[in-house]
């Protein structure tokens, strides 16, 4: 009888250092895309050094509106007595705006003829003084913008903050839908009529 031979079935060992060699390869393509310079890795750590940067620079940012806030004052000679309120008072990089037909453009600081604020009774005289601060450089310098004209416009896209001024304010409840608001002179309690508030 003879004996039947069996086919035997394998890896050649030129298969298997072609397979080896495939390997390596993607092992070191997926090698350099993690440590490479730019690698996953690297911008991975770029991104975060971005973050913690920002958040610096967020962080220094608000600790000094903080700290001009903490140590603002206004005294009753920055009482504004026409409006019967204190008038705003500008910090370093603080340029006035008011809105004007559907942009933003550069107010007049000392609010000649009503044109920045007005505190009045009605709705057509009722206007909040605003402020802007804006980037060191846009599409245009900060110097620029203090430079400028009133009814230059602020662009947008420079604009780091904006702020509104409020006065400092007494307010009493009359009725269910009723509040009388009377704001006060300076730092102290008393009301533009004099009238002291507790």
């Amino acid at each position: 009888m003879k004996e039947k031979l069996r086919e035997k079935k394998g890896i050649t060992l030129i298969a298997l250092v072609i397979t080896i060699i495939v390997l390596l390869i993607l092992a070191g393509v997926t090698i350099a895309m993690l440590t490479g310079e730019n690698g996953i890795l690297a911008q991975a750590s770029k991104a975060k050094e971005k973050t913690n940067k920002s958040q610096n620079e967020e962080e220094s940012m608000l600790n000094s509106m903080s700290n001009l806030i903490d140590n603002y004052t206004v005294s009753s000679e920055g009482f504004d007595s026409e409006a019967n309120a204190n008038k705003p008072k500008l910090a370093e990089g603080m340029i006035p705006v008011k809105y004007e037909g559907n942009k933003w453009v550069k107010a007049d600081s000392q609010n000649a003829n009503k044109s920045w604020y007005e505190y009045g009774n009605t709705a057509e005289t009722k206007r909040w003084a605003n402020v802007v601060t804006v980037k060191e450089k846009g599409t245009k310098t900060r110097e620029d913008y203090s430079k400028a004209a009133e009814g230059t416009e602020i662009n947008m896209e420079d604009v780091t903050t904006m702020f509104v001024w409020i006065p400092r304010y007494s307010y009493n409840i009359v009725g269910e839908k009723n509040i009388e608001v009377s704001f006060l002179k300076g730092n102290t309690n008393q009301e533009a009529n004099g009238q002291v508030t507790s």
